[in-house]
């Protein structure tokens, strides 16, 4: 039990290190201010973060550091199963949250972002949260709520994996490219009543090739958007996009591949041909 752990040096290499079995950690009204935030590497279990604060040392000078890293040795029986995430604040690494290996991952409100250049605007190379290839047969049931997000949220494996991750009323700002990045092979991911803004020329969800099961319902984008959402590839079938208020330039919608569309304005000559 961490209750109320203040720890501050950016010469702190980083503020946890699990290594192997760690069980039942619980972290209430901690504040760290590290160069990398946590390590879990091997079978972590119940890990419960609340009311905690934990701020990158570096920001955008060395986008190596990370904020919560998750990995597993593999083998089948050891992966990491629990992170649950309440009203914190985790933000100001070059990779928030990189993670491989985990059962079940859940944030709910509070504030996550990634290191920031000098403008205000998410350098190229800094992410939010990347999910990878897991080592185990293990990387699901991923959900944030009412959460908001500053900068880039991308689902990166190597073969097909599904992810089973939901969005759901969080808000996301901030960012450059893809606002949401679901990249080939990716599935299973939904986003709902989600509102992106003040991006730098962004697009709010992107999907690459071979990606199934993707749903993108009633979002908003504002005027600093180049895109809503573009489906690129021809491989990956059950891609809908339900409900969208898009005041940004160009076409709210554009794809490569057959989807659902209901509910998106017609604002160009172009989206009328869809």
């Amino acid at each position: 039990r961490l209750d109320g752990i203040n720890v501050s040096s950016e010469n702190i290499d980083k503020f946890l290190d699990f290594d192997k079995a760690v069980r039942q950690v619980f972290m209430t009204k901690v504040f760290a201010y590290t160069k990398n935030g946590m390590l879990c590497n091997g079978k972590c279990v119940e890990i419960e973060i609340y009311g905690s604060i934990i701020y990158g040392a570096k920001g955008a000078t060395d986008l190596t550091t990370y904020g919560i890293k998750y990995r597993s040795p593999g083998n089948g029986r050891w992966y990491n199963e629990g992170l649950h995430i309440t009203d914190s604040t985790i933000d100001n690494f070059g990779t928030t949250f990189d993670i491989t290996d985990i059962y079940a991952m859940s944030v709910t409100g509070g504030h996550i972002g990634s290191a920031m250049g000098g403008d205000g605007i998410i350098p190229s190379g800094s992410k939010t949260a990347v999910f990878g290839q897991p080592t185990s047969t293990a990387c699901r049931n991923i959900k944030f709520a009412n959460v908001n997000i500053y900068g880039n949220i991308e689902f990166a494996p190597v073969g097909g994996l599904e992810y089973q991750a939901k969005f759901t009323g969080c808000s996301s700002e901030m960012c450059k490219d893809a606002n949401i990045n679901i990249k080939n092979n990716a599935s299973s991911i939904t986003v709902s009543n989600h509102t992106f803004h003040s991006s730098k020329n962004g697009v709010a969800v992107v999907c690459q090739s071979n990606n199934f099961n993707i749903s993108v319902n009633d979002i908003t984008c504002d005027s600093s958007f180049v895109g809503g959402v573009h489906v690129r590839g021809a491989v990956g079938d059950n891609v809908s996009v339900r409900g969208m208020s898009y005041a940004g330039a160009g076409n709210p919608i554009y794809y490569e591949r057959p989807i659902l569309i209901s509910g998106v304005p017609v604002a160009t000559a172009s989206m009328a041909n869809y």
